[in-house]
């Protein structure tokens, strides 16, 4: 059964919930919420990584023989894990280092990726979507 179309909304769901979180507390008066914005986009990580792995089985088992959309979907996929992660990683270094880099910086790569995760879901679907056309 393929696992990758199940667990891909939650990286989605939870980095855009993660990075909405984060977007009030830096904007409004909600200083609170950034530690836990920044915890739910520790945990969409986690599942990108997981999401983005069950992907690469259920693509062998696809077999789309050579998709340009499937190609690109799959390169955005195995990409985003890392930036996601590396976006993480730097947080924590600044964090650690006491440096002062203003909370609203951080806003900006989480507002990209969530993007990059909606283009890929985008590419992803219109992939199966083309697939499903020409099986008719």
């Amino acid at each position: 059964m393929p696992t990758h179309a199940v667990l891909v909304h939650l990286p989605i769901g939870l980095w855009t919930f993660g990075t909405l979180i984060l977007c009030i507390a830096v904007i409004g008066p909600h200083s609170s919420y950034r530690q836990p914005a920044w915890i739910i986009l520790l945990i969409a990580t986690i599942a990108a990584i997981a999401s983005a792995s069950t992907g690469q089985s259920d693509l062998m088992r696809l077999n789309p023989s050579g998709q340009s959309l499937f190609v690109q979907h799959q390169r955005w996929g195995n990409a985003l894990p890392w930036l996601m992660g590396t976006t993480l990683v730097l947080r924590i270094h600044t964090q650690l280092a006491r440096k002062n880099v203003p909370e609203t910086w951080w806003t900006i790569p989480c507002i990209l990726i969530t993007a990059s995760l909606w283009w890929t879901a985008y590419l992803g679907t219109w992939a199966l979507f083309q697939g499903a056309l020409r099986l008719t």
